[in-house]
């Protein structure tokens, strides 16, 4: 065991990390941003800094990746991992506020919420939207102590949906026991996700999905195209989120590939309806930046629609 399995071995075990590290990574990274990132702001969350454990909030000053990163060599990891974290969160909240305004659509189902804070910080025009964050019960009950102790009000519209997505056959019922309507459509958003998961389980979670979405809704995904273990080592962003996830405790298989996607969502009942990679993303929401630069290479976001017959 190496010097960093031994200090990170012991830091995992401690009570005031997250009941998933990665998830404290995610809302370290929009914090951050917050705090930090050139205006205008790729995606703007000013309740990350809240829900993120108070052990934690030095990172962000000075900046996460300034010193942390530096001083252990993941800066460019560091910012390229939060750069792929903010597109996905615009790209989708950008999808669902469309959605409602064009359809009426009012169902927002997160698939691994983690510490996502849309239920706090929505804007007035997606006040009704129900929330459904489906994640470990672990990770549900942590994040609503840490909204309690923070002093923030209770969302009207949030609904936290316990399930261990490597069970994903139990999606429909538990969604169901929410209040969750199938027979209205909703927009779906798994993100972030399915590295974490075997590739079959991606597709039985795809398929789960398809058994609660009503024509008319929508699907957000991100995946990593097959490039991305073709070469003889894995790129160094990639080897070095892996080691980052390793070290937390948590694995990164590498999930479902992009190239492996078509037919669980045609079996799902699903269309595809755009497919940006990481030069797209670069393009329409890092160019000319300087604080954030690229994304993850070899990932790809998906947004899926369900048509209405």
């Amino acid at each position: 065991m190496g010097w960093q399995d031994k200090l990170f071995g012991g830091l995992r075990r401690l009570p005031f990390l997250a009941a998933s590290p990665m998830a404290e990574a995610a809302a370290l990274a929009r914090a951050d941003h917050h705090r930090h990132g050139r205006q205008p702001r790729v995606f703007d969350d000013p309740c990350a800094l809240t829900l993120v454990n108070p052990a934690y909030r030095l990172l962000v000053r000075p900046r996460l990746g300034a010193l942390a990163g530096r001083l252990s060599g993941f800066h460019r990891t560091f910012l390229a991992g939060a750069a792929t974290t903010l597109v996905r969160s615009r790209y989708t909240e950008d999808l669902l506020a469309t959605a409602a305004r064009a359809q009426g659509l009012d169902q927002y189902v997160i698939l691994g919420a983690g510490l996502d804070s849309f239920a706090w910080r929505r804007p007035p025009a997606l006040d009704a939207v129900q929330v459904f964050e489906v994640d470990l019960p672990a990770v549900l009950a942590d994040k609503t102590a840490r909204a309690r102790r923070a002093g923030l009000p209770t969302p009207q519209r949030r609904t936290p949906v316990p399930l261990d997505l490597s069970t994903p056959e139990r999606l429909p019922a538990a969604l169901r026991a929410a209040g969750f309507d199938a027979a209205r459509p909703a927009l779906f958003a798994w993100l972030g996700v399915a590295y974490y998961l075997a590739p079959e389980a991606c597709s039985r979670l795809i398929a789960a999905v398809g058994q609660c979405a009503a024509p008319g809704s929508h699907f957000t995904l991100d995946v990593l195209a097959a490039g991305a273990f073709a070469q003889p080592r894995l790129p160094q962003l990639l080897a070095r989120t892996r080691l980052m996830a390793h070290l937390f405790g948590e694995s990164l298989p590498g999930g479902l590939l992009l190239e492996q996607l078509a037919p669980p969502l045609a079996q799902a009942g699903f269309d595809p309806a755009e497919c940006l990679g990481p030069d797209a993303l670069t393009a329409r929401y890092l160019a000319g930046r300087e604080d954030l630069r690229e994304v993850l290479p070899h990932l790809h976001l998906m947004h899926a629609l369900r048509p209405v017959p």
